[in-house]
């Protein structure tokens, strides 16, 4: 049987959104009084890692354990604590859930609160992956594409079936400079770039001349994504 979870593109967090933040946990999980706060953030270096793991350690200075995942490099890095907690009962979990999830370039901790009652290694376990996946479930993921920058410069009386061919091609219009002619800045996903220079050069017979100005990478969020 085949891992189903690999035909799920890889995730990752908003970086720009604010509740992505050490003091705004996305997920709360009770048990018997034991209390684990689940945060997430993006993340791209170990170094970012780190960090976001101290800022949370200040925001719950009398926490008893804050341990964390990250998957870092489009899934091929990893790192994780069990901050004190039986080895494999944490930490392991977390990654499994950003794994499992398809979720990278992001680092998820689990704050726990020690309620007084041991919960054994099976609760630990539940509980922390529970936190973790909640966590993600309400967090705001996007992915990462590929754009292609043109620029585009065409007669007034082109604009309009110009702007028809953007909107086919999913492309958008970043910058437009109105003068003797209109010149227009165009991002486009790469996957739609081959069929945007062919629809361009059909449309107006081979008169027009998208000039490649590089690529960039954005995040699209997966709300927008239909």
């Amino acid at each position: 049987m085949s891992d189903q979870s690999h035909d799920i593109p890889f995730r990752t967090v908003i970086a720009s959104d604010p509740r992505h933040d050490a003091s705004h946990p996305l997920s709360r999980v009770e048990d018997r009084k034991s209390v684990f706060l689940g945060c997430l953030t993006h993340a791209k270096t170990a170094e970012d890692v780190n960090d976001f793991v101290s800022l949370v350690r200040q925001a719950y200075p009398d926490a008893t354990h804050v341990t964390f995942a990250a998957v870092l490099a489009h899934g091929s890095a990893a790192h994780m604590s069990d901050d004190g907690e039986p080895s494999g009962t944490a930490g392991k979990q977390i990654l499994n859930i950003l794994r499992v999830k398809r979720v990278t370039d992001c680092v998820l901790t689990v704050t726990r609160y020690f309620g007084g009652t041991k919960l054994g290694a099976g609760g630990l376990v539940r509980n922390y992956s529970s936190t973790a996946a909640q966590a993600i479930d309400a967090a705001q993921l996007a992915v990462e594409e590929t754009e292609d920058q043109f620029e585009v410069v065409v007669s007034y009386a082109q604009q309009e079936m110009f702007d028809h061919v953007v909107r086919q091609r999913q492309a958008r219009v970043t910058n437009r400079v109105w003068a003797a002619t209109v010149t227009s800045t165009v991002a486009v996903p790469h996957e739609q770039t081959a069929q945007f220079l062919t629809q361009i050069d059909n449309t107006f017979a081979g008169s027009i001349h998208p000039h490649h100005r590089g690529s960039i990478e954005v995040e699209v969020p997966l709300s927008q994504k239909g």
